[in-house]
């Protein structure tokens, strides 16, 4: 219970500062008029939403939580690729190695389950 919770709260810091992070950078793009700025900033809008989701599913369903860590990691990949952003790319770092440690927390679950019904 500890590490699902801690690892939520890691999460839930992830979000807070890549969301606040991609708005800067789409505001000012839209300050300006950059249009690689607005997208760039609106993809990590994106990124945030579903790190965001992945964070609750891990919560309640770690499988589905996982695979929702892994489609952000890959829309970071995919949205610093784009947009030339190596930031975005690192982002993707993040929700890698998070849903490393839900599946690791997943199986250590899933292996109490079964230990203790057989």
């Amino acid at each position: 219970m500890k590490l699902k919770l801690t690892l939520s709260l890691i999460s839930l810091l992830f979000v807070g500062y890549s969301g606040f992070q991609s708005y800067q950078i789409a505001s000012a793009g839209l300050l300006y008029q950059v249009a690689q700025l607005e997208g760039d900033g609106g993809a990590g809008l994106v990124f945030t939403f579903l790190f965001f989701l992945a964070a609750l599913l891990a919560l309640v369903k770690p499988v589905a939580g996982v695979v929702m860590f892994i489609l952000s990691a890959l829309l970071a990949i995919f949205a610093g690729q784009l947009y030339g952003d190596n930031v975005m790319m690192l982002w993707a770092v993040a929700p890698a190695l998070l849903a490393g440690a839900h599946g690791y927390r997943w199986a250590l679950t899933r292996r109490k389950q079964i230990t203790v019904a057989a």
